[in-house]
């Protein structure tokens, strides 16, 4: 597979992945794996990571109680579509 322009990237909820413009925030994402690529999808009419962020509204951090989660905007140049699961055995 090929990246394609995002121009040309689905913005119907299906989750693709992302080549992004510029790095993801590494401070306040959950998993911080995020580069500059990343699983999103089109939703509130922009790009979005669907690794999130505690919107700290809610107790902060760590609190485990009432998570805020938020999506994180993103800003990307191209995309590919997700490969197929593999089989299960």
């Amino acid at each position: 597979m090929d990246w394609r322009p995002i121009e040309t990237a689905p913005k119907d909820g299906t989750p693709v992945l992302l080549w992004l413009k510029d790095k993801c925030d590494r401070n306040y994402t959950v998993t911080g794996l995020c580069d500059y690529f990343s699983i999103g999808i089109w939703l509130y009419g922009r790009w979005n990571s669907i690794d999130v962020e505690d919107c700290g509204t809610m107790g902060g951090e760590c609190t485990g109680w009432m998570p805020d989660w938020c999506c994180i905007a993103v800003n990307p140049s191209h995309w590919m579509p997700l490969p197929e699961p593999p089989n299960a055995p």
